[in-house]
């Protein structure tokens, strides 16, 4: 049998993960401020408004000061002969386990982001569904998008 090694992100992914949470809690921060407006317009009371700004702070504080970096600890892969395993989570942890021969095909994508930290997400797709492993290094999504297209065709003609 051979010797697999699980395979991490680089710490490149937390910064990625951290830079996207924190879009995503300004993004809530400006919903809530509009909130705020919107209270006072129809002259109801701006207290109401406290509590969110509170949990829009703490889900912000949490997500990237905590969760971004546990986020990218816990999430590996391996690529086997046979099968591809991933694991992610944090809270709630999800090992997947994708057949060889169940993959049509793979997709390297990169968005504005992801290409500012040398970035990629690595797509798999089978009949049924699509896995992706999040903010692998560019040169490595596209290492393991050939090594599977090869692997999945070895697989084929076997």
């Amino acid at each position: 049998m051979e010797d697999h090694r699980k395979q991490t992100l680089t710490k490149a992914a937390t910064s990625y993960f951290r830079l996207s949470y924190s879009i995503t809690s300004m993004i809530l921060l400006a919903l809530t401020i509009g909130g705020t407006i919107l209270l006072n317009i129809f002259d109801l009371a701006l207290w109401y408004s406290i509590p969110l700004y509170i949990l829009v702070v703490l889900h912000g504080i949490y997500k990237v000061g905590w969760y971004a970096h546990q986020y990218q600890i816990h999430l590996w892969y391996d690529i086997q002969e046979d099968r591809i395993v991933v694991h992610r989570g944090v809270w709630t942890k999800e090992l997947i386990t994708i057949p060889m021969f169940r993959i049509q095909h793979a997709t390297v994508e990169r968005g504005p982001l992801l290409r500012f930290y040398n970035l990629a997400n690595l797509s798999f797709y089978t009949a049924g569904s699509t896995y992706t492993i999040p903010a692998m290094t560019k040169a490595q999504a596209d290492t393991v998008k050939d090594a599977v297209i090869n692997l999945a065709r070895a697989r084929e003609e076997y």
